[in-house]
C-alpha cells in the first residue's frame, strides 16, 4: 500500500521528464502541504519526509491487519482442536443407555468441547471501517487515487479471505458432529451433541460493524457492482 501511494508522484514526474509537453508541469507532493521552508528549493527533502511519514502511517494499518490475522488464525486453530476432540469421542461396545455421569467419558468430552466452543464465541470481535476520499480532477491525483483504490481492494480481499477461513473452519464442526460415532455413546451425550449441532449450523462470522459479513461472497458481490 505504501508503494502504491508514494510512487505515483515520482512516476508522473518521470513521464513528464522523458516525454516533455508544451504544458508546464509543477511537481506535486504526496499530500497537500504548507511549509515555512522554500518548497521548490527543498522539494527532495520534503518528499523524503513525506515518504517516511506515510510509511509510519501505513505501518499502523499493517500492525492492525497483522493482529486481525493472528486472532483469526488462533480462532481457526481452536476450531480445529474442537474438531479433533469430537472425532476422538468413542463409546464402548457394551454401552449403557444412562450410565453414571462420573463414569461417562464421552459425556465429559462433549462438555469440554462445548466449553471450548463458548470460549471461541466470546473471542469474536466486530469490526467497522469507513473510507472517504476527496479528489481534484487532475491526472496525477487520479493516478494516485486509482493506485490507492487498487491497494484498498487488495486489502479488503485479504481481510475477506482471512474471514472466509474462519467461516470454513467453523462449518467443519457441523460435518464432524454428523460423522462422529454418536450411536455408541450414552443418551445424555447424544442430547449434548444435538444441542451442539444446533449451534454449529450457524457459522462464526466477522462483521464490519452491523452492515455486512466479511467473506469472499461479499467481496465478489462488491466487485461485481463496482
Amino acid at each position: 500500500m505504501w508503494l502504491f501511494y508514494t510512487t505515483p508522484p515520482i512516476i508522473i514526474s518521470g513521464i513528464y521528464t522523458l516525454l516533455p509537453t508544451n504544458k508546464t508541469y509543477s511537481a506535486r507532493f504526496l499530500y497537500r502541504l504548507e511549509h515555512v521552508l522554500d518548497m521548490d528549493k527543498y522539494y527532495n527533502l520534503l518528499m523524503l519526509h513525506g515518504f517516511i511519514s506515510v510509511f509510519y502511517i501505513v505501518s499502523v494499518v499493517i500492525a492492525v491487519d497483522s493482529l486481525f490475522t493472528l486472532c483469526i488464525q488462533h480462532v481457526c486453530a481452536l476450531f480445529r482442536c474442537i474438531k479433533y476432540n469430537i472425532e476422538q469421542i468413542r463409546g464402548s461396545e457394551f454401552m449403557l443407555p444412562n450410565p453414571d455421569i462420573p463414569n461417562d467419558e464421552a459425556y465429559h468430552g462433549i462438555i469440554n468441547c462445548i466449553k471450548s466452543y463458548k470460549r471461541i464465541l466470546k473471542k469474536m470481535i466486530k469490526f467497522f471501517f469507513a473510507y472517504l476520499v476527496m479528489v481534484d480532477n487532475q491526472f496525477d491525483e487520479i493516478i494516485r487515487i486509482f493506485a490507492a483504490n487498487i491497494a484498498q481492494l487488495l486489502h479488503i480481499y485479504y481481510l475477506s479471505l482471512t474471514s472466509q477461513r474462519l467461516i470454513d473452519y467453523s462449518n467443519e464442526l457441523q460435518d464432524v458432529i454428523y460423522s462422529c460415532n454418536w450411536y455408541t455413546i450414552s443418551l445424555k451425550s447424544r442430547h449434548l451433541l444435538r444441542f451442539t449441532l444446533m449451534r454449529a449450523t450457524k457459522p462464526c462470522q466477522i462483521k464490519a460493524g452491523n452492515m455486512f459479513v466479511m467473506s469472499l461472497e461479499t467481496f465478489s458481490g462488491v466487485c461485481t457492482k463496482m
